[in-house]
């Protein structure tokens, strides 16, 4: 059984992780989704990229779709890319400071 640290917690979702398997579960809005390491940092770099080249569109409208997994696409507003690109670089660089921790 996985022992997980939480790596970003708030109203939109959280981020926790398992030291032991290195998977990480993403809970925003209402999705939740097992990550790999690799699917956590493809993802990060979408949303860095749909950040910088989203279009200006109302708050409230879902006009950013990003892919997840092969079988999970998330259709996000702008601002929650924005919220969900916050908790991703809040959990990579809490992974980071574990990762220094455990060395």
């Amino acid at each position: 059984m996985c022992i997980v640290q939480t790596l970003a917690y708030g109203p939109e979702g959280y981020i926790v992780r398992c030291p032991g398997c290195g998977r990480l579960q993403m809970a925003f809005g209402v999705a939740v989704v097992t990550l790999s390491p690799l699917q956590f940092r493809r993802l990060r770099r979408q949303l860095a990229g749909e950040a910088a080249g989203s279009p200006a569109a109302e708050p409230d409208v879902k006009c950013v779709s990003v892919p997840v997994s092969s079988t999970l696409i998330l259709c996000l507003t702008t601002a929650e890319v924005q919220a969900l690109q916050d908790m991703l670089d809040q959990a990579a660089a809490l992974m980071e400071v574990y990762q220094w921790l455990e060395c």
